[in-house]
């Protein structure tokens, strides 16, 4: 379909104006508790040959006002082959 120079003046005009009340009005998204909801931590990992990932996993005993509980436990670190 091929839109004449009005039509497309006017699809402009729309978006750029949809656009601009979006980014004036925008809010700040928050959760439940009123708090600012943010995006996850992202790591980038570059692949060498030399780097390996090396974990040590165990499992630890905690206290709760439920009970007593036992809980895994994970410690990672990078290291060289």
């Amino acid at each position: 379909m091929r839109l004449s120079y009005w039509g497309c003046a006017v699809a402009l005009a729309v978006g750029l104006f949809g656009l601009g009340t979006n980014l004036a009005g925008a809010q700040p998204r928050v959760d439940e508790y009123g708090r600012p909801v943010r995006a996850p931590a992202r790591i980038v990992v570059t692949r060498t040959r030399r780097l390996v990932r090396e974990c040590v996993d165990w499992y630890a005993i905690e206290h709760r006002l439920a009970g007593t509980v036992v809980t895994p436990q994970i410690r990672c670190r990078w290291g060289y082959r």
